[in-house]
């Protein structure tokens, strides 16, 4: 089953997007993760990698661009060893701001979560990702400022 997180931003949809968008600035908002791209700008096809661990121990969230329509919509297909599934981005414009919705399934690559690691799941990754999104929002609201 698929989460989903939405934000008001008093940014514009172009700040927003922008935000959202600057995935090594992930990092600073997903605990003990560190997020790196393929060079170059984004793109279909365009890789990122989120490892979430301490030292050489943890694992890798591997991901491809599948959807990328600048600047309103990027959407990744999770392709590690470990996890499967998809995150879609959006943002609209909203008044003289925008609303960024993020949704997210995920699953272990050895089968569905099914159920209660699935309840659990369900519960945490709203919790995990929704702080991700206000940090990036806030961060960009400050240096707009």
């Amino acid at each position: 089953m698929a989460f989903t997180v939405r934000r008001p931003s008093p940014l514009t949809p172009a700040e927003a997007w922008a935000a959202v968008t600057d995935f090594a600035a992930h990092t600073a908002h997903v605990p003990l993760t560190t997020v790196s791209t393929d060079p170059g700008e984004p793109h279909l096809g365009w890789g990122v990698v989120a490892f979430t661990g301490v030292g050489s121990v943890g694992f890798k969230d591997s991901m491809h661009l599948t959807g990328w329509e600048p600047p309103h919509r990027f959407r990744v297909v999770k392709t590690g060893r470990l996890l499967v599934g998809w995150a879609e981005v959006s943002v609209e414009p909203d008044g003289p701001g925008s609303v960024v919705t993020w949704s997210e399934e995920i699953g272990l690559r050895a089968g569905a979560l099914t159920g209660p690691t699935r309840r659990i799941g369900d519960l945490v990754a709203p919790r995990l990702f929704g702080p991700v999104v206000d940090g990036l929002l806030r961060d960009a609201e400050a240096a707009t400022s």
